[in-house]
């Protein structure tokens, strides 16, 4: 949900909004070891950071 939330904020240009949701979420990813989510949240912040 935090990574699609954040790929919305990217949408509309809101970066730093989304990078900080892309982090939260790979922290709850790497707590709960749900390998998939935290590649989702790092390829999101890689999108964020070339956007």
């Amino acid at each position: 949900m935090l990574n699609n939330t954040a790929k919305s904020q990217t949408n509309v240009a809101m970066y730093e909004k989304a990078i900080e949701l892309y982090s939260k979420g790979l922290l709850l990813n790497e707590t709960t070891n749900y390998l998939s989510g935290q590649c989702i949240a790092i390829g999101g912040k890689g999108n964020v950071y070339t956007a």
